[in-house]
């Protein structure tokens, strides 16, 4: 999970043998503004600006909360660190990956 003063964001795992999670985001005031099963393992998450931030094992993915459009793409182990609504680093320790989202 992660929380700051913007709201919390959870994952947890939906099934025991699977790697399928659900995604619950809730804003500063507790009011739940997403809820949805994602296909993917969730080593990381992130929430910013209405946008839930996953690293997965194969990429990192974004997910708007506003419509559920999922972007997605294929990148090396590393941390993640969200910069910004549209930009994403993995920081692994050889190298960092710049992952820039569509506006």
């Amino acid at each position: 999970f992660c929380t700051d003063e913007r709201g919390t964001v959870v994952a947890a795992k939906a099934g025991a043998l699977n790697d399928i999670n659900r995604i619950i985001v809730f804003d500063k005031t507790g009011k739940m503004i997403y809820n949805e099963v994602v296909r993917e393992s969730v080593n990381e998450i992130e929430f910013l600006d209405g946008h839930v931030f996953i690293k997965s094992d194969t990429g990192v993915a974004r997910i708007s909360t506003a419509n559920g459009d999922i972007e997605e793409y294929s990148c090396q182990s590393g941390d993640l660190l969200v910069y910004d609504v549209s930009t994403a680093i993995i920081c692994a320790e050889s190298k960092a990956v710049y992952v820039k989202f569509k506006d």
